[in-house]
């Protein structure tokens, strides 16, 4: 109970920068004699709803939906199906970090790529069905700005979702993704319909070796935010037709002859049904 607790507050606080804290709301609500906390959006939508009503109970309102995972254990094949090149000696796993982090490898050949994508294309940029997505990561580059990045949403998320030689993201594919490139210092922040590309060449300073928030909203309409550590960056106006269903997904792409390895502490996308 105590972990479902912290992650609501997780959520909760996430949803209201989201939503925006102006127009987000708590209510309490008194249903057939139980009453309860019903967090709302500025359409009445509920969001959460805490339950106290002999004892504090959590619930999660099936007006969205989630794909929250805290890497406590991994099981290839279960959430994540990897794709990656192959003979790298990095042991892929869970790390003795407090809360749970999961550490992925790639091969230290030059623009060899791994990559954990969701079993599913379950989300998807529509008229009227917001978005929240956020991961905390880390990288610790064994060959100082060698290390290819990337994490977020992305439609048929595989091989070459990051192109060669510190190309960034794929030149064609539907999604919205952070990544940090080959020689690079900086987080970009791009979204995509099919070949109709925007980004944000510098959302934010890269800092080797220390974990990051990065996270973005999606309206419901056409704007989608980012966020890093919590700071919001300039919008992206995206036109929805034609888009596809996307993956989850989070990668590494070597930059030289050196294997590199991204540390995820959670990943966390949930959408408005």
């Amino acid at each position: 109970m105590k972990r479902h607790l912290v992650f609501l507050g997780v959520l909760l606080l996430m949803l209201s920068l989201a939503v925006g804290v102006s127009s987000a709301k708590l209510y309490t609500v008194v249903d057939s004699g139980q009453t309860y906390i019903e967090y709302q959006d500025e359409d009445g939508v509920p969001l959460l709803i805490i339950d106290d009503d002999e004892g504090v109970t959590v619930t999660s309102s099936t007006a969205w939906y989630t794909l929250f995972d805290d890497f406590m254990w991994f099981t290839e094949g279960d959430i994540w199906a990897t794709t990656e090149d192959a003979d790298k000696t990095g042991t892929d796993g869970i790390m003795d970090v407090v809360g749970g982090v999961y550490q992925n490898y790639c091969d230290g050949d030059d623009n060899d790529e791994s990559y954990c994508i969701s079993a599913g294309e379950s989300f998807k940029f529509a008229t009227g069905k917001k978005l929240w997505f956020e991961a905390r990561l880390r990288v610790d580059e064994a060959n100082t700005d060698d290390a290819n990045v990337i994490v977020g949403l992305m439609d048929n998320a595989g091989a070459d979702a990051l192109l060669d030689n510190g190309g960034g993201p794929a030149a064609s594919y539907d999604g919205a993704v952070f990544c940090k490139v080959d020689g690079g210092t900086k987080w970009q922040f791009e979204t995509s319909n099919a070949s109709d590309q925007e980004t944000t060449a510098e959302v934010a300073a890269y800092a080797d070796d220390t974990f990051v928030k990065l996270g973005f909203y999606f309206d419901g309409a056409t704007s989608i935010t980012p966020y890093v550590n919590g700071t919001a960056g300039t919008a992206h106006t995206i036109s929805l037709t034609g888009l596809e269903e996307m993956h989850l997904f989070f990668g590494i792409k070597a930059g030289g002859t050196n294997e590199e390895s991204i540390e995820i502490d959670y990943v966390l996308c949930t959408q408005l049904r």
